[in-house]
């Protein structure tokens, strides 16, 4: 349960042994011009993912996190299923050296 922001939920996530996947829900009233769809680039989602980063590099002592990452804004039902199953399936994939990131 989220205790400290009652606006965002992390829907999924899997660590993996070089990096991390995170699906992220975040409950926003900031809305783009006239058609009032979501702003493309969430400064929310920055500020939080930066937030997050800072805590992690205070508590371990070093700076672990890569300078960019790949964010992407879920449209519709099927997208969010299927990120939701490639989160489930890339340990998986990892395991038979299939991940993009396996080195």
């Amino acid at each position: 349960m989220n205790t400290i922001y009652n606006d965002i939920l992390i829907e999924k996530y899997t660590i993996m042994p070089n990096h991390l996947h995170m699906m992220i829900s975040i409950e926003t009233a900031d809305l783009s011009g006239a058609s009032g769809s979501p702003l493309p680039t969430n400064s929310k989602l920055s500020r939080h993912v930066g937030t997050l980063k800072r805590f992690c590099n205070k508590q371990i002592g070093n700076n672990i996190w890569q300078t960019g990452f790949h964010d992407h804004i879920i449209r519709n039902e099927e997208d969010y299923l299927h990120h939701l199953q490639y989160i489930e399936e890339n340990p998986r994939k990892w395991l038979i050296g299939k991940d993009e990131y396996y080195a």
